[in-house]
């Protein structure tokens, strides 16, 4: 009977035993099941932020390539800017020159002259034929002839241009120079007059 007992508990033991390990591997089962799940949700989750993220970059490398261009555009339209108000101011220049020599020879070779006057003299061009122009047409009120003017204006002009260059000044100062000297002889005070020649 001890034996049947023991025997007894031993089967019972074994049975209670195969349930609790039945339960446990139902219970890890389970955990492994849910673990898996868990997992899948975090890679999707990881996946779904991987996709933002590289959304995210080609966003912004769209944007970056769009202001880019963008950047271009506007350098293209501020030298297309520049090279009408270039074209503009020689247009200007040339008028100013036509206005003083006429149409024709003299003026091509005048505007050919003032702007190697320039050159030689480290000048403004610009500047360079603004003056010219103005003593040239002070020099046809005195009555010189549209050669004469020309020809006396431009090495007036050159003697200038090297006198301000050697003088050292300011720009601005050297404009204002000029400028007084031109008003000068249009008013007469420096002794061009209509009856000199």
């Amino acid at each position: 009977m001890a034996t049947d007992l023991k025997a007894k508990l031993v089967v019972e033991a074994q049975a209670t035993g195969q349930q609790e390990l039945a339960g446990m591997a139902a219970d890890v089962k389970n955990l492994a099941g849910e673990s898996e799940r868990s997992a899948q949700k975090q890679t999707t989750s990881h996946r779904r932020i991987a996709d933002g993220v590289k959304s995210i970059s080609a966003e912004l490398a769209l944007v970056r390539n769009a202001y880019i261009g963008l950047q271009g555009l506007m350098g293209v339209v501020h030298s297309v800017r520049g090279l009408t108000a270039t074209a503009d101011a020689v247009s200007n220049l040339q008028a100013r020159i036509k206005l003083v020599t006429g149409e024709g020879q003299l003026f091509e070779e005048m505007w050919e002259r003032v702007a190697q006057t320039a050159q030689r003299t480290n000048s403004d061009l610009g500047a360079t034929g603004d003056l010219f122009s103005r003593i040239a047409a002070v020099g046809k009120d005195a009555g010189l002839s549209a050669q004469q003017a020309a020809e006396q204006s431009l090495a007036i002009t050159e003697s200038i241009n090297q006198a301000v260059q050697l003088s050292g000044a300011s720009a601005e100062a050297s404009q204002a120079a000029v400028t007084q000297l031109i008003q000068g002889l249009q008013s007469g005070c420096c002794g061009v007059t209509s009856s000199t020649r």
